[in-house]
């Protein structure tokens, strides 16, 4: 599935969409070790979020929503970011959990980052936020590479973001979803990390940032 130049740079400038009501304040709180977050909005904690270290992975289990960083996952050029999910539990209503790459201020009012999500009813989202705005760079749209939990079996999915030279492609357990092609708006470089949707309890593996041929 390929969107056209042209459709990206409308869908950048168009789109555009207040970022959930008041914004939060650029104030972020120590979690797992070495890693930061940042709430959505001015009325939501931080400490309403809990991210520890489990095993080889993370577990990350939110009141509001969330992204999740460490400065040291900082990437530029040519890069794949990935990581399995896993729903611990069923979620109380659809809320997206996913990838954030491009990084850049996140603990500042000009917050930017791009981010890619994922449902257990089997959706796919991407979006940019700058700011206080937040762009739909492609809705919520159904597809079969997503493996929906069962009535009480827990679902994996592996998410990939690559960052490569003339596009940016968006791939689940393998099987790309999206391509975007190359604009200026579509920035990579910087930080790597996650966002989780309010009330979801998930647990993140094989968490990496590493580079790929050009």
């Amino acid at each position: 599935m390929r969107s056209l130049l042209s459709s990206l740079a409308l869908c950048l400038i168009a789109l555009p969409v207040t970022a959930q009501q008041q914004p939060a304040p650029p104030t972020t709180a120590p979690l797992a070790e070495g890693w930061q977050g940042r709430v959505d909005r001015a009325n939501q904690n931080i400490t309403e979020v809990k991210f520890m270290k489990m095993g080889d992975g993370f577990h990350v289990t939110t009141g509001p929503h969330v992204i999740l960083w460490n400065p040291a996952n900082t990437a530029t050029g040519s890069y794949r970011a990935s990581a399995a999910f896993t729903q611990s539990k069923a979620p109380e209503r659809p809320e997206g959990f996913g990838l954030v790459v491009g990084g850049r201020d996140l603990d500042q009012p000009t917050q930017d980052y791009l981010y890619f999500l994922i449902r257990h009813d089997g959706n796919f989202m991407i979006r940019h936020r700058a700011g206080t705005e937040v762009h739909t760079l492609m809705d919520w749209t159904a597809t079969d590479a997503i493996v929906k939990p069962g009535a009480s079996t827990p679902a994996t999915n592996t998410l990939d973001i690559e960052a490569l030279p003339q596009q940016v492609r968006f791939l689940v357990n393998g099987k790309e979803v999206h391509t975007m092609e190359r604009v200026s708006m579509l920035r990579t470089d910087g930080i790597a990390g996650l966002r989780v949707g309010h009330h979801l309890d998930v647990h993140v593996a094989s968490f990496s940032v590493q580079p790929v041929a050009k």
